[in-house]
């Protein structure tokens, strides 16, 4: 995997936000016993996550009308995932 630096501008809510979640991944990796995940990983998993949210929400917009039997059977089993 390639990786690549990015630097964006957030507003300081966001950034408490984040910081928050990091913070309560710290806790639960001291909890097990291993050690906390970069910063930036955490970082890295949320902004994944908001991407496929974002993918799954513009999929859904497609108008059902124009998709095929077979496309919308993939579109409810992307949702039920």
């Amino acid at each position: 995997m390639n990786r690549k630096r990015i630097s964006i501008m957030i507003s300081s809510t966001l950034m408490e936000d984040l910081e928050k979640i990091f913070q309560k991944e710290v806790l639960e990796a001291t909890q097990l016993g291993v050690s906390p995940p970069p910063r930036s990983r955490v970082f890295e998993k949320l902004l994944a996550q908001g991407i496929k949210q974002f993918r799954q929400e513009k999929d859904s917009t497609t108008k059902p009308e124009k998709m095929t039997p077979c496309e919308l059977t993939e579109r409810r089993e992307r949702k039920n995932e």
